[in-house]
């Protein structure tokens, strides 16, 4: 059973086969659904980045760098105009839900860069946003954290439910593909005449074009170069704003500038810094399944990571869009604002100095 935590509504689903895919809640899940696996799977270990204005550090392109407190390798790269550094690598122990940069992750991150770069100045107090995860790594007894393996596994039981650990983001494609692969074969197995009639073909998601990629003649940066130009020409956007929209949503642009046609006030900048427009807002949530403020202003337009005041300014009038769109009572406006709220503290949490979790001085020691 589930429950949409949107909605409030409870729904019983039945499946032969469940794969657990629950990240840094491997553990628990694996544990409720009652997978023999012996002990705990997982060692998560943390990552954070902080993101500093352009001007402290204006990179034209990533560049990787050795930490010369502890010898891990760490990056800061050009996004969206701004300079991002990171990560860190260090074991966590507290609630999944609750991770976030703490004052030692930061500090250690500016020394670090500081080394390399040390006429930027990089100071805690210089940093616009932080964000943080943790990697859900297989524990393989390893002495240090950056040496644990990044490799996956798959875990499974006779009640058909796999549960996969470890990998990284840039595997995920060959770890959804093993554990379908998995479940497939174990319903075979279970029961040969399942597919008697019914075509398994082969996965063809390694080819399949994203959304925004599907309206263009041909996936290149010419052909966004061409779709920016004409809808700056045929719509009449500024240039900037008809590279962003094709940057950010290649053929989709289109859509969003038939939304400034329609609302020329929806092409107003919601941040007289950043090329993000008010259109974007209706369309995250018209055609990008938005339902909070945080869905777009932490996950759809990433204000809360690279606008200077992390979109506090914009809140409101995010508010009202989605308010009038999904005829919001008043408390569930209000409920939507305070839990952006939440992410924000825990985006400058940092800026609190917090007890309890190893941080820079543990590194030191190591």
């Amino acid at each position: 059973s589930a429950v949409d935590r949107v909605t409030g509504e409870e729904m019983s689903f039945f499946a032969r086969s469940v794969a657990v895919a629950a990240g840094p809640w491997t553990d628990t899940v694996a544990q409720r659904a009652g997978l023999g696996v012996p002990g705990p799977l997982l060692r998560p270990t943390k990552g954070i980045h902080i993101v500093f204005p352009r001007e402290k550090l204006p990179l034209e392109r990533a560049i990787t760098m050795i930490s010369p407190i502890d010898g891990r390798v760490m990056f800061a790269i050009p996004w969206r105009d701004r300079t991002v550094v990171g990560t860190t690598d260090t074991d966590f122990r507290g609630d999944p839900d609750e991770v976030c940069a703490d004052e030692d992750d930061v500090r250690y991150l500016c020394e670090s860069a500081n080394a390399f770069f040390p006429a930027a100045e990089f100071y805690p107090d210089d940093v616009i946003s932080t964000w943080a995860g943790l990697r859900p790594l297989v524990d393989d007894r390893a002495a240090r954290e950056s040496e644990v393996s990044r490799e996956h596994q798959i875990f499974a039981d006779g009640r058909g439910v796999f549960a996969i650990a470890g990998g990284k983001l840039t595997t995920y494609r060959l770890m959804a593909k093993e554990v379908v692969a998995g479940a497939l074969q174990w319903i075979r197995d279970t029961d040969p005449t399942i597919f008697e009639g019914r075509a398994i073909t082969k996965a063809d998601t390694k080819r399949r074009p994203l959304l925004g990629a599907r309206d263009l003649d041909a996936a290149t940066w010419s052909a966004l170069e061409d779709l920016a130009r004409d809808l700056s020409v045929d719509e009449g956007l500024s240039p900037d704003t008809a590279r962003h929209l094709t940057g950010v949503y290649g053929g989709r642009a289109r859509e969003v500038a038939a939304l400034i046609r329609d609302d020329p006030a929806l092409g107003e900048p919601m941040d007289s810094e950043l090329p993000f427009v008010w259109a974007e807002v209706r369309f995250a949530a018209e055609a990008d399944g938005a339902r909070t403020v945080a869905d777009v202003l932490a996950r759809r337009l990433p204000m809360l990571l690279v606008a200077r005041d992390q979109g506090e300014s914009v809140i409101d009038g995010v508010a009202d869009v989605l308010e009038r769109i999904y005829g919001w009572s008043r408390a569930a406006r209000n409920q939507s604002i305070a839990d952006y709220r939440r992410e924000l503290e825990r985006s400058r949490a940092f800026r609190t100095p917090a007890g309890g979790e190893r941080g820079a001085g543990a590194r030191l020691a190591e």
